[in-house]
Protein backbone atom coordinates (compact mmCIF):
# COMPACT_ATOMS: atom_id res chain seq x y z
CA UNK A 1 0.00 0.00 0.00
CA UNK A 2 1.40 3.08 -1.13
CA UNK A 3 1.68 6.29 1.76
CA UNK A 4 -1.44 8.05 0.28
CA UNK A 5 -3.14 5.28 0.02
CA UNK A 6 -2.60 4.47 3.77
CA UNK A 7 -3.27 7.71 4.78
CA UNK A 8 -6.82 7.56 2.90
CA UNK A 9 -7.31 4.50 4.89
CA UNK A 10 -6.75 6.32 8.37
CA UNK A 11 -8.48 9.61 8.06
CA UNK A 12 -11.86 8.64 8.43
CA UNK A 13 -10.42 6.72 11.89
CA UNK A 14 -8.41 9.81 13.06
CA UNK A 15 -11.65 12.12 12.41
CA UNK A 16 -14.13 9.46 14.16
CA UNK A 17 -11.83 9.86 17.12
CA UNK A 18 -11.67 13.43 16.67
CA UNK A 19 -15.37 13.57 17.33
CA UNK A 20 -15.78 11.31 19.55
CA UNK A 21 -12.59 12.87 21.85
CA UNK A 22 -14.70 16.48 21.30
CA UNK A 23 -18.18 14.68 21.85
CA UNK A 24 -16.52 13.20 25.47
CA UNK A 25 -15.23 16.83 26.18
CA UNK A 26 -18.96 17.87 25.40
CA UNK A 27 -20.49 15.44 27.90
CA UNK A 28 -17.57 16.35 30.83
CA UNK A 29 -18.64 19.80 30.65
CA UNK A 30 -22.43 19.62 30.70
CA UNK A 31 -22.46 18.67 34.39
CA UNK A 32 -20.20 21.78 35.15
CA UNK A 33 -23.23 24.26 33.08
CA UNK A 34 -26.06 22.34 34.91
CA UNK A 35 -24.19 23.14 38.57
CA UNK A 36 -23.70 26.60 37.35
CA UNK A 37 -26.85 27.14 36.34
CA UNK A 38 -28.74 25.65 39.50
CA UNK A 39 -25.98 27.56 41.60
CA UNK A 40 -27.22 30.82 39.54
CA UNK A 41 -31.18 30.07 39.08
CA UNK A 42 -31.99 27.20 41.76
CA UNK A 43 -30.10 27.70 44.90
CA UNK A 44 -31.21 31.23 46.15
CA UNK A 45 -34.83 29.32 46.63
CA UNK A 46 -34.14 25.41 46.64
CA UNK A 47 -32.09 23.43 48.80
CA UNK A 48 -30.06 20.20 47.13
CA UNK A 49 -28.16 17.38 48.72
CA UNK A 50 -28.12 15.13 51.39
CA UNK A 51 -30.57 16.66 54.46
CA UNK A 52 -31.50 19.16 52.01
CA UNK A 53 -35.08 20.97 53.67
CA UNK A 54 -37.56 23.38 51.88
CA UNK A 55 -37.07 26.52 51.64
CA UNK A 56 -38.93 29.60 49.55
CA UNK A 57 -39.03 26.62 47.32
CA UNK A 58 -39.19 22.62 47.65
CA UNK A 59 -35.84 20.79 48.07
CA UNK A 60 -34.87 19.38 44.82
CA UNK A 61 -33.38 15.86 45.74
CA UNK A 62 -35.74 13.93 43.83
CA UNK A 63 -37.11 16.00 40.52
CA UNK A 64 -36.64 13.67 38.24
CA UNK A 65 -39.63 11.58 37.87
CA UNK A 66 -41.48 12.92 40.47
CA UNK A 67 -45.24 14.33 40.41
CA UNK A 68 -45.64 17.67 40.64
CA UNK A 69 -46.33 18.98 43.80
CA UNK A 70 -44.50 15.85 45.78
CA UNK A 71 -42.06 17.64 48.29
CA UNK A 72 -43.47 16.85 51.93
CA UNK A 73 -43.97 19.88 53.74
CA UNK A 74 -43.97 22.17 51.10
CA UNK A 75 -46.85 24.50 50.77
CA UNK A 76 -47.71 23.83 46.64
CA UNK A 77 -50.56 26.19 44.87
CA UNK A 78 -53.31 24.02 44.15
CA UNK A 79 -52.50 24.39 40.42
CA UNK A 80 -49.46 22.82 40.95
CA UNK A 81 -50.42 19.69 42.97
CA UNK A 82 -53.53 19.46 39.97
CA UNK A 83 -51.21 19.86 37.22
CA UNK A 84 -50.49 16.15 37.00
CA UNK A 85 -46.96 17.09 35.55
CA UNK A 86 -44.55 14.08 36.06
CA UNK A 87 -41.19 15.92 35.89
CA UNK A 88 -39.13 14.58 33.09
CA UNK A 89 -36.56 16.31 31.14
CA UNK A 90 -39.12 18.15 28.60
CA UNK A 91 -41.69 19.05 31.96
CA UNK A 92 -38.79 20.48 33.75
CA UNK A 93 -37.92 23.03 30.35
CA UNK A 94 -41.78 24.06 29.44
CA UNK A 95 -42.52 24.92 32.97
CA UNK A 96 -39.59 26.92 33.77
CA UNK A 97 -39.41 28.88 30.09
CA UNK A 98 -42.89 29.87 31.26
CA UNK A 99 -44.57 28.94 34.44
CA UNK A 100 -47.57 30.83 34.78
CA UNK A 101 -48.14 30.20 31.51
CA UNK A 102 -47.52 26.01 31.60
CA UNK A 103 -49.67 26.19 35.35
CA UNK A 104 -51.79 29.19 35.53
CA UNK A 105 -52.39 29.57 39.08
CA UNK A 106 -49.01 28.05 39.57
CA UNK A 107 -47.03 30.13 42.93
CA UNK A 108 -43.88 30.14 41.02
CA UNK A 109 -43.10 33.96 40.67
CA UNK A 110 -39.44 33.22 38.23
CA UNK A 111 -40.19 35.07 35.16
CA UNK A 112 -38.84 32.13 33.69
CA UNK A 113 -35.11 31.05 32.46
CA UNK A 114 -35.17 31.55 28.70
CA UNK A 115 -32.60 29.57 27.70
CA UNK A 116 -33.48 25.76 27.07
CA UNK A 117 -29.85 24.11 27.27
CA UNK A 118 -29.22 26.03 30.26
CA UNK A 119 -32.39 24.53 31.63
CA UNK A 120 -31.72 21.01 29.91
CA UNK A 121 -28.52 21.13 32.02
CA UNK A 122 -30.15 21.97 35.13
CA UNK A 123 -32.59 18.82 34.84
CA UNK A 124 -29.58 16.67 33.75
CA UNK A 125 -27.58 17.96 36.77
CA UNK A 126 -30.68 17.70 38.85
CA UNK A 127 -31.23 13.79 37.57
CA UNK A 128 -27.34 13.33 38.55
CA UNK A 129 -27.55 14.39 41.90
CA UNK A 130 -30.59 12.09 42.63
CA UNK A 131 -28.60 9.22 43.64
CA UNK A 132 -26.47 11.66 45.81
CA UNK A 133 -28.46 13.53 47.11
CA UNK A 134 -30.60 11.69 50.06
CA UNK A 135 -34.13 11.21 48.78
Amino acid sequence: MNAARAVRAVLPWGAALALLAAAAEGAAQAPAAGERGYRQYCKPCHALGPGAENRAGPALNAVAGQAAGAVPGYAYSDALKASGIVWNEAEFVAYLLAPTQRVPGTKKLLAGVRNEQTLTAIYRYLEAQRSTAGN
